[in-house]
């Protein structure tokens, strides 16, 4: 039993970076929400664009990218051991 509770166990990680100039963005909000309410994960981005999202069920995601209120990506992820997703935004 022990091994499926660790087989469930996964992680998405990457980068959110511009398009244009493939600088990472620093301290945007980076959140999954299972469906259904499930529950959210929070967390930012680092001085180069970084981010990462550790002890998460296996499972499908929505996952968005804000700066404040204002939304800037928004995604449906599959979330399936450990992941990278890297996120090019144009900048206005």
């Amino acid at each position: 039993m022990v091994l499926s509770a660790l087989a469930a166990q996964a992680s998405l990680s990457g980068r959110v970076y511009d398009a244009g100039s493939g600088q990472g963005i620093p301290s945007l909000t980076v959140q999954l929400e299972a469906p259904g309410g499930g529950g959210r994960t929070v967390t930012y981005t680092d001085a180069n664009g970084r981010f990462e999202l550790p002890n998460l069920n296996a499972g499908r995601y929505l996952l968005t990218v804000s700066q404040g209120s204002t939304l800037l990506h928004r995604d449906v992820v599959e979330v399936n051991g450990a992941m990278t997703k890297d996120i090019s935004l144009r900048r206005r």
